[in-house]
């Protein structure tokens, strides 16, 4: 079992053979990789501990990366080749609840609870980077009354890149 507790989303990797997951389960928050083709004692090649609860994953094949969204706003590059947090991307202010990767790997798009969508260049994702574009305020949180009933919303819940420009 990847997480004792939650598995928040995974990622293939090149191979297919190979799926990284965050989540949650003894000692913490957690990234791992897992190679589905070894026995059950040995499937799991990587763990690393995050200090956030994470939120998504996504798999930069060409750069050999993965990116990790958490409930701080931030995004986590980790380098598949040296096992290790590259960069850490200050994202937003608040959780990351969208979270996707263009089909060319050239862009990711974050989008959070306080209603920011933001798009960014996996090329520069490094500690300071800022965003190629910001759609501020496109979803956000709202709370109203109306007459009897409350209406709710919850900033960015989903978001999809496409190849088109």
């Amino acid at each position: 079992q990847p997480h004792a507790t939650a598995c928040r989303d995974f990622a293939f990797l090149d191979s297919g053979t190979m799926v990284a997951t965050v989540g949650a389960g003894d000692g913490g928050h957690q990234l791992r990789v897992f190679d589905v083709l070894l026995p059950q004692a040995l499937r799991q090649v990587h763990h690393c501990p995050l200090e956030a609860e994470p939120t998504g994953v996504l798999h930069v094949g060409p750069r050999k990366e993965l990116l990790v969204a958490n409930k701080r706003g931030e995004v986590l590059v980790f380098d598949l080749q040296q096992l290790a947090i590259r960069a850490v991307v200050k994202a937003h202010e608040r959780n990351i609840k969208a979270f996707c990767l263009s089909p060319t790997h050239d862009y990711f798009v974050t989008g959070a609870l306080d209603g920011d969508l933001k798009v960014w260049d996996t090329r520069h994702a490094t500690a300071g980077a800022t965003p190629l574009h910001v759609f501020a305020g496109a979803h956000p949180t709202t709370k109203s009354l109306g007459g009897s009933s409350l209406v709710s919303t919850y900033g960015v819940t989903g978001a999809v890149a496409t190849a088109t420009h």
